[in-house]
């Protein structure tokens, strides 16, 4: 009796434990499906196009801040992320196709520098968490790059976007006129060459622009978005004496041309394409 009663106990006892551990895998499961499909505006989002059999590295860096999970969008590796050189920061894919990475948590830095896998990088969907850190040259490389995220990049403590859109192919930003570029100083070169860039940039706040040289250099916006330009960033707040190219672009006689000699009045020293 006392052994089968033993036996009942056993059997309970093993029971109990197989549905405790079961109900830890499930939650356990519920945490990574919920990583794995939760991408949406609170994460940062971008595809990449793999050519062949690749891997893709985002360009994060010795000196950044990283606690972040990076879903491969159907590749391999991936995972939690701590460390600049963290292996789980890799993605491996077995095909050439188009893949959606996202990446949730912290994310403070980010460069590619006209290095790393820049030529991978294809469409930017959503911001997120990202802040890039104060390094430069960001996207500067990567050709292929466009960008359709509506939420708002985080510029909190960035001065500098010297080169930061150094590309070929982007033709605007959509949610660039809600950035704060409040504490930015530097826009040299920050659309250098982006031959395809065409955006009304005038209600940025430059206050404390110092420096803007070949800030549209190659570029040509068009001349309502060009006046606009001279004409919010005159009426704005903005330091005097500053370099500012505006690539090839042409401005309208009347109120831009009032404008733009207001702010060499103001010592600004202008290179553009002139009157039209």
């Amino acid at each position: 009796m006392k052994k089968k009663l033993l036996m009942i106990f056993l059997v309970v006892c093993v029971g109990m434990a197989s549905l405790a551990w079961a109900g830890l895998l499930q939650q356990r499961l519920k945490v990574v499906l919920a990583r794995k499909s939760a991408a949406g505006p609170n994460d940062f989002v971008f595809t990449v196009t793999t050519v062949l059999a690749d891997t893709f590295t985002p360009p994060i860096y010795t000196g950044g801040t990283y606690d972040f999970t990076i879903d491969c969008g159907g590749g391999t590796g991936g995972g939690e992320v701590t460390s600049y050189d963290d292996p789980s920061r890799v993605c491996n894919y077995a095909e050439p196709a188009t893949y959606t990475i996202t990446i949730a948590g912290t994310i403070i830095g980010w460069r590619f520098n006209d290095g790393g896998d820049k030529l991978l990088m294809r469409d930017i969907i959503s911001w997120g968490p990202l802040k890039l850190g104060n390094q430069a040259k960001y996207f500067k490389g990567c050709t292929n790059l466009t960008v359709s995220a509506t939420d708002v990049l985080d510029l909190t403590g960035i001065t500098t976007l010297l080169e930061m859109f150094e590309v070929t192919g982007l033709t605007s930003v959509p949610s660039i006129n809600d950035w704060d570029f409040s504490s930015v100083t530097i826009l040299t070169s920050m659309f250098e060459n982006a031959t395809s860039f065409d955006q009304d940039l005038g209600v940025w706040d430059i206050s404390n622009v110092t420096a803007a040289t070949k800030f549209l250099d190659g570029v040509t916006l068009s001349t309502s978005n060009y006046d606009s330009l001279l004409i919010g960033w005159e009426a704005n707040s903005h330091q005097n004496n500053v370099i500012f190219h505006g690539g090839n672009s042409k401005y309208s006689a009347g109120t831009a041309t009032t404008a733009r000699a207001a702010l060499e009045t103001d010592g600004w020293t202008i290179t553009d394409g002139g009157q039209e």
